[in-house]
């Protein structure tokens, strides 16, 4: 392991008989006290890896247990510990940042506190790391799929209209974001399931000129308004903007969502 992580606090070593890593143990305070056990490694190991050596550690007693990985080939850290009940792997951990969190840790009067303060931890993680496999799906939709699908992705991650926005426009202008929005306003409420818009799709307007379904969705984008989904196409603010070539099926109204 390395020598210089965790300096200045004194560690036990750890036979892990069924891992050829050399493991030391820092103990926190208090009764059944956190333990950060702390070995390096070449390789990230998998979630599998980290999380069967968590389970051997703990090895079913209430000590808090933090598992740390330091990857000496790309100087970046895993990390697994429970919370509520269940395993959680993180990866790609600024090293300094990680070895500041274990002091925090270790340096906890008790082990609830150290308990409270990993959970939170451990929380902030999940959430980041779900943000950013939900970015980078996302950016793969826009580079390779349809960009209203994207935006769909987006809203069932729960990301705000205002990052979706700011998000589609390091791709597109102000116009084509309005398109794109609406286009995924429209066809979320009617349910992609049923019916998937595409840009060709056509509308006719109530004064008898011909708008293409993302022209259709920046109208919508800007008056936030859905008023009436029919089979012959949508009523927005009162207008029937009727669909050429197909029909729209209506839906659960429970299951639209409105322009925000």
């Amino acid at each position: 392991m390395e020598t210089n992580f965790l300096s200045g606090r004194d560690g036990h070593t750890w036979e892990e008989n069924q891992s050829v890593l050399q493991w030391t143990i820092f103990v926190g305070n208090g009764l059944s006290p956190l333990e950060v056990c702390v070995t390096s490694s070449r390789r990230q190991p998998s979630d599998k890896q980290i999380t069967e050596i968590l389970e051997r550690r703990k090895a079913g007693r209430s000590n808090p247990v933090f598992i740390v990985v330091l990857n000496t080939e790309e100087h970046i850290v895993s990390g697994c510990s429970y919370r509520d009940g269940h395993p959680v792997a993180i990866h790609e951990l600024n090293r300094d940042g990680a070895e500041r969190i274990c002091r925090t840790l270790l340096n906890k009067a008790t082990s609830e506190d150290a308990r409270e303060l990993l959970q939170l931890l451990l929380k902030d993680f999940e959430e980041k790391q779900a943000a950013n496999s939900r970015q980078s799906q996302a950016s793969h939709d826009v580079a390779y799929s349809n960009p209203v699908k994207q935006v769909e992705y987006l809203w069932k991650g729960g990301e705000s209209d205002k990052y979706i926005k700011e998000f589609l426009g390091e791709k597109h202008d102000d116009e084509a974001v309005a398109e794109i929005m609406g286009a995924a306003l429209l066809e979320d409420a009617v349910g992609s399931a049923q019916w998937e818009f595409n840009k060709q799709d056509e509308f006719r307007t109530p004064d008898g000129k011909i708008v293409t379904g993302w022209e259709l969705g920046s109208v919508v984008w800007q008056t936030s308004e859905i008023a009436e989904k029919t089979p012959r196409g949508f009523r927005v603010q009162g207008d029937l903007f009727e669909s050429v070539g197909h029909d729209i099926e209506e839906t659960d109204p429970d299951n639209n969502k409105q322009g925000s």
